[in-house]
């Protein structure tokens, strides 16, 4: 699991480095002779590549303002986390009575 979790990561990572560098190449002018016949005339027909490229700058902008959130409530659950640590560390003198209030607290939770 962990194998195809790094495999689709890296293949999510090449293929967003090809579009950005695909986005940065100069633009190819529309030249009528290229554009007649075939595969790319049909999708040039029905997709506006402009068109394609400003959903993705919107996609990529609305994704990564989520992304950005999520973290930032990840960070915030986190600090709450070490800083109930803190408190039950600087309780305890030491080890043993640190997992005993941890125990007592976790049964006063249960009941």
């Amino acid at each position: 699991m962990l194998s195809f979790l790094v495999e689709l990561i890296l293949l999510i990572s090449l293929g967003t480095l090809i579009y950005l560098f695909a986005g940065v190449l100069p633009k190819i002018e529309h030249d009528s002779n290229v554009l007649h016949g075939g595969i790319l005339s049909l999708v040039n027909k029905y997709v506006s590549l402009d068109k394609l490229d400003e959903f993705f700058h919107g996609f990529f902008e609305k994704t990564l303002r989520k992304v950005k959130v999520i973290l930032m409530k990840l960070d915030n659950i986190i600090n709450a986390y070490l800083d109930q640590i803190k408190v039950y560390s600087s309780i305890a003198d030491s080890k043993e009575e640190m997992k005993e209030k941890l125990e007592s607290i976790k049964r006063g939770k249960d009941e």
